[in-house]
């Protein structure tokens, strides 16, 4: 199959077939994968497709996704997937002033999915921002930076949600509560995907131990991940 001077890989290394350009008509010297997984092309080209376009264009591509969260006030992870680009020299910074003076945390340890960094002892609330290198053009000869800035509101202690179940469409889950404190509850349908509020806030009592139910209609409520979001009252 013809790729038009350019191809999009898959994780095994082999072309995607579903990525195809229509003619460019020329080479392509220099590829870039922007911050939100499109991709900046330059070289000895006039024209893609029916569209003019003299040595330099930009191509449409799959979104890319991110998160940026505290999930306790021990720790910190920055995923990303879909067509975000690989990054290296991962960092993470704190503000807890609405962004006007960043406190280095330290570097970011790659996991599975992105880059997390533990052994923190975060405020309540504030925001992150992660910083990292990108590579790109001929042989990766270039080099660029992307960041992603986010508040949060850490979860504090050992949170954990100790029983899910489905009954219905509804879900019924239990974890340990502070009284007074919010909670909100997220979904997701990847792990390292794009995070929703349910729009259903949780109103905790004064037990130690809550059992909430929230109704979920349209789909399997268990096919999803989800994430509870505590803020202090």
């Amino acid at each position: 199959m013809g790729f038009g001077r350019i191809a999009r890989l898959i994780a095994d290394g082999t072309a995607d077939p579903t990525f195809v350009i229509s003619s460019l008509n020329g080479s392509v010297f220099n590829a870039s994968l922007q911050a939100n997984g499109k991709i900046l092309i330059g070289g000895a080209f006039t024209g893609v497709g029916v569209i003019t376009r003299n040595r330099i264009a930009r191509l449409d591509n799959d979104a890319a996704s991110e998160s940026l969260t505290a999930y306790t006030t021990a720790r910190v992870q920055w995923l990303r997937g879909g067509t975000a680009p690989e990054v290296e020299q991962v960092t993470f910074e704190l503000s807890t002033n609405g962004g006007t003076v960043w406190t280095p945390l330290g570097a970011g340890t790659r996991i599975a999915g992105g880059w997390e960094l533990t052994g923190l002892a975060l405020p309540g609330s504030g925001n992150l921002r992660a910083r990292a290198r990108t590579g790109g053009g001929k042989y990766n000869g270039s080099s660029g930076m992307v960041e992603t800035v986010a508040p949060f509101t850490a979860v504090f202690g050992g949170f954990r949600v100790t029983s899910l179940a489905r009954n219905g469409t509804n879900l019924v889950f239990t974890f340990p509560t502070v009284f007074g404190y919010n909670y909100t509850l997220w979904h997701s349908s990847a792990l390292n995907g794009v995070w929703s509020d349910t729009g259903q806030p949780i109103v905790n009592s004064a037990a130690a131990v809550g059992t909430f139910t929230l109704p979920l209609p349209g789909g399997d409520v268990l096919q999803r991940f989800y994430r509870v979001q505590v803020a202090p009252p």
